[in-house]
């Protein structure tokens, strides 16, 4: 039931915030779902001036607090009445950005929808964002991701909030833990899209997920879950996949880290029941100032060394049966239209965020840290060290790694954590599944201003990682693109490209002066998107080639 409600302008003085430049007209509209009636607001779009429609803060699982930390989503309450979907809910609990202090809360499992038109009588296409942030920050809110620019091509947009770091994965055997609560919040994401969406306008047979960094990491995940099977039609993971190693720990490091935060925090219980109960009492903000030091000094000299990630699970309930490796390779998907991209110089945020000279002289010193963990797991004990020769010897040829080798720095950065995982995956996802595998290189450079990765700067070549997100989203702390200009045309067609692919599985665009051919078996093609659009193939080959080769001799692929 829709009912559209025009507001007297007094009450929505006192209801809106005046400055928001969003919130141009008096106008509400209710929409009733199971759990009740849910109150949103009719918007105009910054990018357009079209208007629609926003429902923000919804909650799509009960608090997990309490006795259901560490436990997977349990279905939402009902309320009554109307609850007001004006503002954004709570993100979840994490460190903030450059400071020592914390912010959000355990009780974080929103969702927010945004719909071109209501009441709608042809079901449109829904895209649901998961967001990046290295399963540790980050949000689905418009801050950096506004929807107007999706929203203005006719599709459905659902961003989520989901449980990150210790909350979302902390896993322990032996404890009633449940792994991977993270992914289980964005598959109970899911299954609330799939049963509320067409209120809304929506086709809940045709939901097209996408993510970035550890949200492209997501994406793929659920690909890899059974549970998730059928709860989406198509795939986009930006900058983010598991086929190798960089974004998922064992079982074994996943022990060790929750013992290892429990003795910090004070649990000295060898039971792992005793530790879980322990840790369920603690107050959630002393597990984020505390995360950091779960991982052993070791395992700080990785490329990514979340302290908590996704790891696979024993059991009949099991979120990931097995390693990511081994699902893939044995074709044990859901088979969809996928995407997948990098940019052309995704190491150079990573590269530069930090305290440079300290990791460049820890490789120097320890170059067996420039060896992934799962190829570390297949290489003898006597031959490590003569492989982490042969990678700095790759990478950084005679010279002494320091500030003079930051450019042979960032493409080891980008190789081990973004753009190999992406090479493996496509063999794997065109060996197995008969659906398109669609493959993107994003080179284009914007003006300065609205980069989400503002470390990387222009010193060294190349679009860092997140560069393609301010052409996807309108962020509502930044201006628009000014119209006319080539970063506004750029929007405009990656806009396209997305958004033909979530309704037809086919991506095009109007300046598109190629056709987006699928990589197969035979060869990996990929468009180039930069001043223009161009088919090319092989990225980046003889970097790949050259882990191929480490990669089929100490843990053969059976692709």
């Amino acid at each position: 039931m829709l009912l559209l409600v025009l507001a007297l302008c007094c009450g929505w003085a006192e209801l809106a915030e005046p400055e928001s430049p969003r919130r141009t007209m008096a106008e509400f509209v209710t929409v009733d779902i199971p759990q009740g009636r849910l109150r949103g607001q009719k918007v105009t779009s910054r990018a357009s001036g079209a208007t629609y429609y926003s429902f923000q803060g919804i909650p799509y699982a009960k608090p997990p607090v309490g006795p259901l930390r560490f436990k997977p989503p349990e279905d939402p309450e009902p309320w009554t009445g109307t609850r007001d979907a004006l503002e954004e809910g709570a993100v979840c609990l994490q460190p903030k950005m450059r400071s020592n202090e914390t912010e959000g809360s355990e009780d974080c499992l929103f969702l927010n929808v945004y719909t071109p038109q209501m009441p709608e009588t042809t079901p449109k296409a829904v895209m649901v964002w998961i967001h990046g942030g290295r399963f540790m920050v980050g949000s689905g809110n418009t801050e950096p991701y506004g929807p107007d620019f999706l929203v203005a091509e006719d599709v459905i947009l659902v961003t989520i909030n989901y449980r990150m770091a210790a909350f979302g994965f902390l896993y322990l055997e032996g404890a009633d833990v449940t792994g991977n609560n993270g992914l289980r919040d964005q598959v109970m994401a899911l299954k609330w899209v799939r049963d509320n969406i067409a209120q809304f306008g929506g086709d809940p047979g045709n939901v097209t997920i996408f993510g970035q960094s550890a949200g492209g990491a997501c994406v793929h995940y659920l690909m890899l879950a059974p549970l998730a099977a059928g709860l989406f039609h198509r795939a986009i993971a930006q900058s983010g996949t598991v086929s190798i190693g960089s974004r998922h720990i064992s079982v074994e490091a996943a022990n060790q880290r929750a013992r290892r935060v429990a003795a910090l925090l004070g649990c000295s219980s060898e039971d792992s029941q005793g530790v879980v109960d322990f840790l369920r009492a603690v107050p959630a903000e002393r597990f984020v100032s505390n995360k950091a030091r779960a991982s052993a000094r070791e395992e700080l000299q990785q490329a990514l060394n979340d302290a908590f990630a996704p790891s696979y699970e024993v059991g009949p309930d099991a979120l990931l049966p097995d390693t990511p490796g081994r699902l893939l390779e044995r074709g044990q998907f859901t088979k969809v239209p996928f995407m997948t991209g990098v940019t052309s110089s995704e190491g150079k945020g990573m590269a530069l965020m930090g305290p440079v000279s300290s990791k460049l002289s820890g490789l120097e010193q320890d170059p067996t840290s420039m060896v992934p963990n799962d190829l570390k797991s297949g290489i003898p004990a006597d031959k490590l060290n003569h492989v982490a020769n042969l990678i700095k010897t790759f990478y950084f040829g005679e010279k002494q790694i320091g500030e003079d080798t930051i450019p042979q720095y960032i493409d080891l950065q980008s190789d081990q954590v973004n753009v190999f995982p992406m090479h493996r995956t496509v063999r794997l996802n065109t060996r197995w599944s008969p659906e398109p595998t669609y493959v993107y290189l994003f080179d284009y450079v914007g003006a300065p201003g609205f980069s989400m990765m503002p470390l990387a700067g222009d010193k060294y070549p190349g679009v860092a990682h997140m560069g393609e997100l301010p052409f996807l989203f309108q962020d509502a702390r930044k201006p628009s693109f000014p119209p006319g200009s080539s970063d506004s045309a750029m929007r405009r067609e990656m806009v396209q490209l997305w958004t033909t692919f979530a309704r037809t599985g086919c991506p095009t665009s109007d300046a598109l002066n190629v056709t987006w051919l699928p990589a197969t078996q035979d060869k990996e093609r990929y468009l180039r998107i930069d001043g223009g659009f161009a088919m090319e193939s092989d990225m980046f080959k003889s970097r790949m080639d050259f882990w191929d080769d480490l990669y089929d001799q100490f843990l053969p692929r059976r692709d």
